[in-house]
């Protein structure tokens, strides 16, 4: 194709167009549906194996709005079937912080019908000022109406940040924003601009890609096959490192996410540069690291 006197630019330009063309397409479905069907990949396998399915433990949500702090000893696997939350307990505070109730269950039951928690064996404490606290134990279960809380919404702090799209991570930080104390957002603000981030490695690819696999002599192109293998291999690692490093807080959760394609863009770049100006490329990076 080169050959035919067309300039390099206009040689790529479809493979840069598709490349285009797909981080859209995998943007959209990064944004919510690809992260939930990776975590719900190996729940799926281990019941075609007939392994029970691991249970969420201890899972903590705040309703800031509500004030009320749910904590979840188990979620079971078929919770959305109807099945009880276990161990649940509820404290509700008031504007200024003081704590006013807190209520402990064995098991809670959401009725999707009517919109009401059924909290059974609960036992209610209520706090009063410079009072002792007044304990209540009804034999009856102790039913809550008008509560906004679903069973969806409060398993979301006990999964993975990388099993969540951009909908629960920004109902999560705009959920927990102010409580950083208590709960880490590093995690979720590195998966959050890593949704926007991942789409971008097909563009980044088409880059490392392209250049590598061109060639002017009758020399077969499997040299720079390879060093174009062993790029994308580079990307991948670099991506699993930074996005650790963001989670656990020495990186910023935007280098964290961005760092892999602005590298890999970068060298790209370069690649396209040398092969344009009509420089070797897989020659030049052989002789560097013989020469090292």
């Amino acid at each position: 194709m080169i050959q035919t006197g067309h300039a390099l630019p206009r040689v790529v330009a479809p493979l840069i167009a598709a490349g285009f063309l797909c981080t859209l397409l995998c943007a959209g479905l990064n944004y919510h549906w690809a992260p939930i069907a990776e975590g719900t990949g190996d729940e799926i396998l281990q019941q075609a194996k007939g392994v029970p399915v691991a249970e969420a433990s201890d899972v903590l949500y705040r309703n800031a709005d509500k004030r009320r702090l749910w904590m979840v000893g188990a979620f079971p696997p078929d919770y959305e079937k109807g099945a009880p939350l276990r161990d649940v307990e509820v404290t509700t505070s008031g504007n200024d912080g003081t704590l006013l109730t807190r209520m402990a269950a064995k098991r809670a039951r959401w009725n999707r019908q009517d919109r009401t928690w059924t909290f059974e064996q609960a036992s209610t404490a209520t706090f009063s000022p410079g009072m002792p606290p007044v304990y209540d134990a009804p034999n009856a279960p102790v039913v809550q109406h008008g509560w906004s809380e679903t069973p969806w919404q409060l398993i979301k702090p006990g999964l993975p940040p990388s099993n969540l799209g951009i909908p629960d991570l920004n109902g999560w930080l705009q959920t927990n924003a102010g409580n950083e104390t208590m709960l880490n957002p590093a995690p979720y603000l590195t998966q959050w601009h890593y949704r926007w981030a991942l789409p971008a490695v097909c563009l980044v690819t088409v880059l490392l890609a392209a250049p590598l696999g061109i060639h002017f002599s009758r020399r077969a192109s499997s040299g720079g096959v390879a060093m174009a293998v062993l790029l994308c291999g580079g990307l991948m690692f670099l991506t699993n490192f930074a996005l650790s490093f963001g989670e656990a807080g020495y990186l910023s959760p935007a280098l964290a996410a961005w760092l892999p394609d602005l590298v890999f863009s970068l060298i790209g770049l370069y690649l396209f540069q040398r092969r344009i100006s009509g420089r070797p490329i897989y020659q030049t990076l052989r002789r560097m690291f013989h020469d090292e």
